[in-house]
């Protein structure tokens, strides 16, 4: 009988990191199990069917949730960071509400890849536990949310620790990236240090400022060029601008720097992240993408899971947004990086390949309920 999985996670709001989780589930459970129907729930149902050929429901629907649930054999719930109360003070509320939907209709249910957290209300806290509990599988990314969730009541033993889904995702089209470069004013042929940032409470104009000036010191001593990567068009386009317009206040004649500013797809993000020299990310996502191409990278940690994935990994980390207005600190991790770049490169591959291994252990625990 053909089985049916339903996906349920922050998907259809253009955030490339979520995208490139869903792509990835959805390749994952196509390559071992070709004839699963897959439905997502979305925000932009139209997109994201056009986007990842797969029949997508809008996210709040729930008459047409519960009709899909009736015939369905997996509920996922993730990847991603959706079970916190820092940025969605709803988000807990809305994905367990829909685990408990499923699971009050006899679905098997699956926590795919979560990060818990931040979750600071009492309350939230209590409400993850019951939503988690009935769940067939727990997989969380990072081992300090496997602690959360047993502070929070749950089961140790139901818990695994596994890895971000998209530490499987391929990408080989060297000719579109040569011409995603070429298209932001970059040249393809010349190394590029490739910087993802985001908007965040601790970016003031003395830690933007500090930040571009040790970037742009360190592309005119190398021949780097600057590439500005938002992950979220909506959020991050206009902090790379003012990034962009910090750099060029003191505009060194021999160093480009450009913005992508028009949108690309998950793939074609890895396979430009890939294609950096190195690569200076507050996004999660930008630091999985670079130790899948295998990109020497500094975190900036303005929030746990970067610091626990750069020290999985191997990248140096910047401890908070606010230490960047210490110009020594990234000035030095970037130098650690490209004074022993071939060394680094080596410490990366050796560490993607263990994260590799846990990525597919969410992968093997999806197909034991289809």
């Amino acid at each position: 009988m053909k089985k049916k999985v339903i996906i349920s996670g922050y998907y259809g709001f253009g955030n490339i990191g979520d995208e490139a989780i869903l792509e990835s589930i959805i390749d994952a459970i196509r390559e071992n199990k070709p004839s699963t129907e897959i439905v997502v729930l979305s925000s932009n149902p139209k997109k994201t069917s056009a986007d990842f050929n797969v029949r997508a429901i809008s996210r709040v629907d729930i008459i047409k949730i519960t009709m899909e649930l009736l015939s369905a054999s997996l509920f996922i719930s993730g990847g991603g960071g959706l079970m916190q109360d820092t940025t969605g003070p709803t988000s807990v509320i809305y994905y367990g509400t829909l685990l408990k939907l499923a699971q009050s209709l006899n679905v098997k249910t699956m926590i795919y890849a979560q990060g818990i957290g931040p979750i600071n209300k009492d309350y939230n806290k209590k409400l993850t536990a019951f939503f988690f509990k009935k769940a067939n599988a727990i997989t969380v990314r990072e081992i300090f949310a496997k602690n959360d969730l047993i502070s929070y009541g749950i089961n140790e033993n139901k818990i695994k620790v596994t890895a971000d889904p998209v530490l499987l995702m391929k990408y080989n089209d060297k000719d579109r990236i040569r011409s995603i470069i070429t298209q932001t004013g970059l040249n393809p042929d010349l190394p590029i240090i490739g910087i993802s940032i985001r908007p965040w409470k601790a970016w003031y104009e003395r830690q933007l400022k500090a930040f571009t000036s040790v970037l742009r010191q360190i592309a005119s001593k190398y021949g780097l060029q600057i590439l500005l990567i938002p992950f979220q068009l909506s959020s991050d386009l206009w902090l790379c601008k003012e990034a962009d317009i910090c750099f060029n206040t003191k505009a060194d004649s021999n160093t480009n720097i450009k913005v992508l500013s028009f949108p690309i797809t998950p793939k074609e993000m890895l396979g430009l992240i890939a294609s950096m020299k190195m690569v200076v990310g507050m996004r999660l996502h930008s630091l999985i993408m670079a130790s899948v191409g295998n990109v020497p990278s500094v975190g900036i940690a303005y929030d746990p899971k970067v610091k626990h994935f750069s020290e999985l990994a191997g990248f140096p980390y910047i401890p908070s947004v606010e230490e960047l207005e210490n110009v020594e600190l990234l000035l030095s991790a970037i130098e650690s990086i490209l004074s022993n770049y071939d060394e680094n490169k080596k410490i990366i591959s050796s560490n993607f390949q263990k994260l590799q291994e846990l990525s597919f252990e969410n992968v093997k625990t999806a197909l034991s309920f289809l």
